[in-house]
């Protein structure tokens, strides 16, 4: 099943059950950010170095919170965006003690087995887990800023008039784009 017609199912799915043309609006939005919106990455020229593996965290955390979510609203970046901000952050300057753990903590999978997980603390502190929640939501707010400008999927059946400008595409044809902000 291509993304379109898995796309155009939910959509009927979910206007036949009822849904207002704004709930619509918004699901098909957070669907279509699963691969189109852009990640927050610490200004510095860091982006190259992101990992592959963590590139297809991403995207796959994304799909899998949208799933959880089931129409709920989403209101944070997954732990895989948070990382890749982390990530790039800590190849610019030092980060503290607080986000060092955190940083460790959102990265303990990508770590190769042994003596290296002994440095990665079990749990967050309540204090860490704050930290990690509002950043999270701040990454969230700021990836999807520019979404609300954006039409991303047509409702309407397409009329015999006389075609209106093409709407702008979230992202490009290749998948997200950068954004580089400072937290």
């Amino acid at each position: 099943m291509s993304f379109e017609s898995y796309l155009g199912a939910v959509v009927e799915a979910e206007a036949s059950s009822g849904a207002s043309q704004k709930a619509l609006e918004e699901m098909i939005a957070e669907i279509i950010g699963i691969f189109k919106d852009p990640i927050i990455l610490y200004p510095g020229g860091w982006e190259d170095s992101l990992p592959p593996t963590l590139w297809e965290m991403i995207r796959m955390e994304r799909f899998v919170q949208q799933m959880k979510a089931k129409g709920k609203k989403i209101e944070e970046a997954t732990d895989a965006e948070a990382l890749a901000y982390l990530h790039t952050a800590s190849l610019v300057a030092p980060i503290g003690s607080e986000w060092t753990h955190i940083y460790l903590w959102l990265g303990k999978d990508l770590l190769p087995k042994g003596e290296a997980r002994e440095y990665v603390p079990k749990e967050l502190t309540r204090d860490e887990a704050r930290m990690l929640a509002d950043f999270k939501r701040w990454i969230y707010r700021k990836k999807t800023a520019g979404r609300k400008s954006i039409k991303p999927y047509a409702f309407e059946k397409p009329s015999k008039k006389k075609a209106k400008k093409p709407q702008p595409v979230m992202g490009d044809l290749y998948g997200p784009e950068i954004i580089e902000a400072e937290y």
